[in-house]
């Protein structure tokens, strides 16, 4: 997957988010946003099933109304697709798609973030869900 392909970042749920812009600045991304984020790993490849496993669990599939979503024990995903809309949903919160021009996005998605400054000390306290 090419990180650097206008249509990655354009149909990307994560464009306008933290990790949206961890992705494509990430020659200069902090070491500590990664390791807290992704598990030590300096890069992303969406195509290694270590990546999945380690951010989203290893479930093949998961159902909105299982309690187990709401507390993030996303169980055993295989992988994921950009345009499927289950993955803006278990990534983002009980929402069936995503709107990229929606002021909510960013804040739904990591809880008291709603900007993109990755040294707020606030970020890395990684409280998602919580909102302000």
């Amino acid at each position: 997957l090419d990180f650097d392909d206008p249509r990655f970042i354009k149909r990307s749920p994560f464009l306008g988010t933290n990790v949206g812009l961890a992705y494509i600045k990430r020659a200069d991304m902090d070491p500590r946003f990664a390791s807290l984020s992704f598990g030590k790993r300096s890069g992303f490849d969406f195509d290694d099933p270590r990546f999945t496993s380690m951010s989203f669990g290893k479930r093949s599939g998961f159902d909105l109304e299982d309690p187990r979503f709401a507390s993030m024990s996303f169980g055993k995903r295989s992988g994921f697709n950009f345009e499927d809309p289950r993955f803006a949903s278990m990534s983002f919160g009980k929402r069936s798609g995503f709107d990229l021009d929606d002021p909510r996005f960013a804040s739904m998605s990591f809880g008291k973030r709603s900007g993109s400054d990755l040294e707020d000390p606030r970020y890395w306290s990684m409280s998602f869900g919580k909102r302000r």
